[in-house]
């Protein structure tokens, strides 16, 4: 369904700044609509849309898909959204749909597999990923819009929205590095973005990932 107010980026400000009441203010528009069409159990998926101007740029310029689904999917409830899809858009509305979650065929474009294991917030877990990329000949998609899909298989005692940023800033070797920095891709690129989350008890603490990619078909 349409929103009534501009979705909003995810917000490390302090209490009280703009940013933050931006913030609040959209939060209190999802709740709006969760309380509208939202399921009353079960798991949910949530599709954004994020609608831009004309003469903003898509692919670059930050606006990343992953902070706007952030603040939201942390709203309903990281256990309670299993999967989570987001796009950027030249278009008059921004919409927000939350329904049931329901298994999907996989993507068809490039696939990466990598298991990870110790702690997300080290360097080490991520070099993890960006090697295994490295290792199997990843190339960088060249300019263009990104679309990317991505399959987060955990144990109970992990929240896999705090994979999000660690596991998207490691992908360098597809979205392209700033600065020469292996850990700032240029994640801005990407305006289709899916995160599915799978709860796998034999994992641990490990954590198995699967990525899909590809440039934007035209329009």
């Amino acid at each position: 369904m349409n929103v009534e107010v501009e979705p909003e980026l995810a917000s490390w400000d302090k209490a009280g700044s703009p940013g933050q009441h931006r913030l609040a203010r959209w939060l209190q528009e999802v709740d709006v609509v969760a309380e509208r069409v939202a399921p009353t159990s079960g798991p949910v998926a949530l599709a954004l849309g994020v609608a831009l101007p004309a003469a903003t740029p898509l692919d670059s310029g930050g606006r990343d898909l992953d902070n706007y689904l952030l603040p939201v999917v942390q709203r309903l409830g990281a256990r309670t959204v299993t999967a989570a899809f987001a796009t950027k858009r030249h278009q008059p509305t921004s919409t927000l749909a939350i329904e049931p979650a329901s298994a999907t065929d996989e993507p068809v474009g490039s696939r990466h597999v990598a298991l990870l294991r110790g702690s997300s917030e080290s360097s080490a877990w991520k070099y993890q990923l960006r090697n295994s990329l490295v290792a199997a000949g990843v190339e960088e998609v060249p300019a263009a819009p990104i679309w990317l899909t991505v399959a987060i298989a955990t144990g109970p005692g992990r929240v896999w929205t705090n994979l999000w940023k660690p596991l998207i800033d490691s992908l360098g070797p597809i979205l392209g590095e700033r600065a020469a920095n292996p850990f700032n891709a240029s994640d801005d690129r990407i305006v289709d973005l899916g995160l599915h989350h799978q709860l796998d008890t034999g994992l641990e603490h490990d954590v198995r990932v699967r990525l899909w990619w590809g440039p934007m078909p035209p329009a």
